[in-house]
């Protein structure tokens, strides 16, 4: 007969990875998914769980009647800008 009274469960070392981002809008997950963020994790029995936190925000414009987005994100504030309505001249467009 076990007594599995007070055991703990035993660790098979195995180690889990995966990718989760929640609510992005429009902005592609494979740009969150390459920049820094702020970890957190929490530690329970025997398991570690790492997040990162990546910021970003959504701004919205008007201009010449069209209306549309863009996306500051990351640490460094990068910007997403899909189908940027004029070429850039002394900036850096993403």
């Amino acid at each position: 007969m076990d007594d599995c009274s007070g055991s703990e469960p035993a660790l098979n070392g195995k180690v889990h990875s995966d990718d989760f981002i929640s609510n992005s809008f429009k902005l592609p997950k494979e740009l969150i998914q390459e920049k820094d963020g702020l970890e957190l994790f929490s530690e329970q029995k025997q398991q570690r769980h790492i997040l990162r936190a990546i910021p970003f925000t959504k701004a919205t414009y008007s201009r010449k009647n069209k209306e549309g987005e863009f996306y500051v994100y990351g640490l460094q504030k990068e910007v997403y800008f899909e189908g940027y309505p004029q070429q850039c001249s002394c900036c850096i467009c993403r």
